[in-house]
């Protein structure tokens, strides 16, 4: 055999070695729920048909889901929303993982225009990064599959953009959990970790601080004089 010829072969060879990993373990999306159910092995769906309720905790757990959020508390009225929506987390717990995880984002805000971000991270550590802008894609559906499998999925706000969003899950659908520890429903130890505020933030707090306090104590020594006079 020719070593021309030999060369030829090997790279076809790893051209679709390559494409055939591409296509194996890429992560893909689906954006209509049905299709999304019809072609994934779901085990369950959570639509979160039940009595409104408060959860005063940071993490909740629905159908084998951990519910999580960096402030607040979860609530429960058709869908599940948290009460701050700073950073919210769906998982599944640690060291466990799903082949598919799909759900409906709802989200009531319209002006100013919601601009958010989506992370989906797999257990080989790919991140993701989805940019939801605009009402339609924040009121969407949202179908997820990866053959590596998912570990977690991130949404917050857009960080440079100065519009608050307000939003809420709902149809919760994932296949059999693999790995790891099964969840119990209900109120649970959240796992992600609050923020610590930066020295800039403690600062401005301090100062904001002080000037209630000056501005109190001002207003206190007038009518302390009035009452002297």
């Amino acid at each position: 055999m020719k070593v021309s010829t030999l060369k030829t072969q090997l790279s076809l060879l790893y051209f679709i070695t390559v494409i055939f990993s591409a296509n194996t373990f890429a992560l893909s999306v689906t954006y209509v729920e049905q299709d999304f159910i019809n072609s994934s092995p779901i085990s369950t769906t959570e639509s979160f048909d039940r009595p409104h309720e408060w959860y005063d905790s940071r993490a909740v757990v629905f159908d084998e889901v951990l519910y999580e959020t960096v402030w607040g508390a979860w609530f429960v009225a058709d869908t599940i929303g948290s009460s701050a929506n700073s950073v919210d987390r769906l998982s599944v717990g640690a060291d466990r993982y799903v082949s598919h995880l799909g759900f409906k984002l709802q989200n009531g805000g319209i002006f100013p225009e919601p601009h958010m971000v989506m992370k989906v991270l797999e257990i080989d550590g790919t991140n993701t990064h989805f940019d939801l802008v605009g009402v339609a894609d924040v009121n969407s559906y949202y179908g997820f599959s990866s053959a590596t499998g998912i570990q977690e999925i991130r949404i917050f706000d857009y960080p440079q953009d100065s519009s608050s969003s307000n939003w809420t899950f709902d149809n919760v659908s994932h296949s059999p959990v693999m790995g790891g520890i099964p969840l119990e429903d209900g109120i649970t130890q959240p796992l992600l970790p609050v923020p610590e505020l930066s020295s800039y933030y403690l600062i401005l707090i301090g100062l904001g601080m002080l000037f209630v306090y000056r501005a109190v104590s001002r207003r206190f020594n007038r009518i302390s004089r009035k009452w002297l006079d």
